[in-house]
């Protein structure tokens, strides 16, 4: 639940906390692919960006500055959860780092209060890594939650002759 702050400061008409987005990216691969580039912060596992111009540490874990955007997934009647996520390409090793993952990463958005970086204000679902296309200047990815409003309640099928009861 967010913290009383959090909540004065978002319907304040002119509030003075800083709301700052935590990205962690995480795949079973990354641990191997660090290796090459030991100045990204993959550290077990997982790529870790927060959108600000300096370094946060959260929960003892660094979260690299980098500029990112992100959108959160629609919220109107009958829209998928689709976000997206837009990352300025300037370090290519990033996604030269991500195109070499053989499955899709998972990634973690968190939103925090600059004045308090170890408490979590806001945690939405992972999301699935689902494509990107871009250009020398930034790439664009669309996120997906594994929502389940596809599959079937159950497995048995109510029929008259099966559930009369029911008729």
């Amino acid at each position: 639940m967010p913290s009383r702050a959090f909540l004065e400061s978002a319907i304040a008409q002119d509030g003075d906390e800083i709301y700052l987005v935590l990205l962690t990216i995480t795949h079973p691969d990354l641990a191997a692919l660090g290796l090459d580039y030991p100045d990204l912060g993959i550290s077990d596992g997982a790529l870790r960006f927060v959108n600000n111009n300096a370094d946060i540490t959260s929960r003892g874990d660094v979260f690299k500055a980098y500029g990112f955007e992100f959108t959160p997934p629609g919220q109107g009647e009958g829209e998928r959860m689709l976000a997206s996520l837009t990352v300025d390409n300037v370090d290519r090793r990033i996604a030269l780092t991500l195109r070499a993952l053989q499955s899709r990463p998972t990634v973690l958005v968190e939103v925090i209060l600059a004045a308090d970086p170890d408490t979590v204000e806001q945690s939405l679902p992972e999301f699935s890594f689902t494509g990107a296309e871009g250009d020398a200047l930034e790439v664009t990815g669309q996120l997906s939650v594994d929502i389940d409003e596809d599959e079937p309640v159950t497995s048995f099928d109510f029929t008259p002759r099966t559930a009369p009861a029911l008729f």
